[in-house]
């Protein structure tokens, strides 16, 4: 928190002792490689402090980051891997930020803003005071609201009202869907952020411990490869190599057919859906799902995308229909468990979550769900307790540095929650949700 504190009194300095002109951007801070350019062929290393001129574009290394001042005094974090445009449009005194890739974070000090957020698939006019826009590599988008409200269109031009405490998932091709926020309360802690599990619904003999690790966290979302080389395999353990850490762009791409018939064969069908449902591809996903027979995975999958789209009792019936008979009953109580505690029931929830941990002693999620739970209830040792059994099973992971800098926080040791945030940002700095967190 006086890591944060420090930041927004630098800010005001700056307001007031080096106030930035009304068409100029300012380079507030950055880490890692941060470079300009005005035509996108030639590109200069920026330095802090660094007034940047309209029109230009800027682009962030894969372990960059970068705070920015807006001329109308807006202060907006930038991720790694990003590229964008900056314009201000004096007559409308209005800017323009055309996002090519990444994620920005955005919130003004002031009344809201006027600005417009080009992305390839859509356009946004954000009238929220806080609020998330992120390109991904597929060029599909999301734009969360925190606060205020915003207005995209997609590619039909047809525009929808994105108001607080929702998000919009934009395909690629445009379609927009609006869902909730899931516990706007708690927002940067807990976004449903769609995300591909393969082995959340895998059959018995891939779901099963190995060496006393969790294959239920074995695809990091956060390290997902963009090469699609997807083998054209015909055994089960070549299949599953081949779904590893793979984006959902790639995964939509398996051949079911290559696989035996039967359970094997089932699950890329399953996964293929799961991936076109994480592109935005609701369609295809679900023209897939009706040909697939009914089963404990299936069931899953459909639970997880009736989640996503805030039917939270279709969900859970569903998810109560499949474990029985599921192979892999912790992800069946661990999203249960999310969905629980998204509805508010804490309680209910700890219970998902601790059978979850039943099943799957050695999977990080549900101790590190577990401890948040107990923190929010204030049962600080049983926290402490949940938190250092997730470092035993699972090791050093930002998930868990997150858990604990929420537990120190709670606890008023904040240099220690300091130095857990920082650490997860000199690792991933897109992390723009732990920044906001620590405020």
């Amino acid at each position: 928190m006086k890591y944060i504190f420090k930041f927004f009194l630098s800010t005001l300095f700056i307001f007031i002792y080096n106030p930035v002109w009304a068409e100029d951007f300012k380079i507030i801070s950055f880490k890692g490689v941060v470079e300009t350019s005005a035509d996108q062929q030639s590109w200069n290393i920026v330095i802090e402090g660094q007034l940047v001129d309209t029109g230009t574009w800027i682009r962030t290394g894969p372990k960059a980051s970068a705070t920015i001042l807006l001329p109308n005094r807006t202060q907006t974090k930038i991720s790694r891997n990003a590229e964008f445009q900056l314009n201000y449009q004096e007559k409308e005194k209005q800017t323009q930020v055309n996002l090519k890739l990444g994620k920005i974070w955005s919130k003004t000090n002031k009344k809201p803003a006027k600005i417009v957020v080009k992305a390839p698939n859509a356009v946004a006019s954000i009238r929220g005071t806080e609020w998330i826009v992120e390109v991904s590599e597929d060029s599909s988008s999301t734009l969360a609201v925190l606060e205020g409200s915003i207005s995209v269109a997609g590619n039909n031009g047809q525009p929808k009202e994105i108001d607080n405490g929702q998000i919009a998932n934009i395909s690629s091709n445009g379609n927009i869907s609006v869902n909730k926020l899931l516990n706007p309360a708690n927002y940067l802690q807990f976004i449903f952020r769609y995300e591909v599990e393969p082995f959340a619904y895998a059959p018995e003999s891939v779901g099963q411990n190995i060496d006393k690790t969790s294959l239920l966290q074995k695809i990091d979302p956060t390290d997902k490869t963009t090469s699609c080389q997807l083998d054209d395999t015909v055994t089960p353990k070549q299949f599953l190599k081949s779904v590893e850490n793979r984006n959902p762009s790639c995964l939509v791409k398996i051949n079911p057919n290559l696989l035996p018939e039967g359970k094997w064969k089932i699950w890329a069908n399953l996964i293929k859906a799961d991936a076109n449902f994480a592109l935005g591809d609701f369609e295809t996903g679900l023209s897939i799902l009706e040909n697939i027979s009914e089963s404990s995975g299936k069931l899953y999958v459909e639970a997880k995308f009736e989640f996503s789209n805030g039917n939270y009792e279709i969900a859970i019936k569903k998810l109560l229909q499949g474990v029985e008979e599921a192979d892999v009953k912790a992800s069946f109580y661990s999203l249960l468990g999310e969905i629980e505690q998204a509805k508010g029931n804490s309680s209910l929830a700890l219970n998902y979550y601790k059978k979850a941990n039943n099943f799957d002693p050695y999977w990080q999620k549900p101790l590190l769900k577990i401890s948040q739970i107990e923190i929010s209830n204030s049962n600080y040792d049983f926290a402490l307790t949940a938190l250092k059994l997730a470092e035993k099973v699972g090791g050093k992971t930002n998930s868990l540095a997150s858990g604990k800098a929420q537990y120190f926080s709670y606890r008023y040791q904040l240099a220690a929650a300091r130095d857990e945030t920082i650490s997860i940002l000199q690792t991933d700095p897109n992390q723009l949700d732990i920044f906001v967190d620590l405020g």
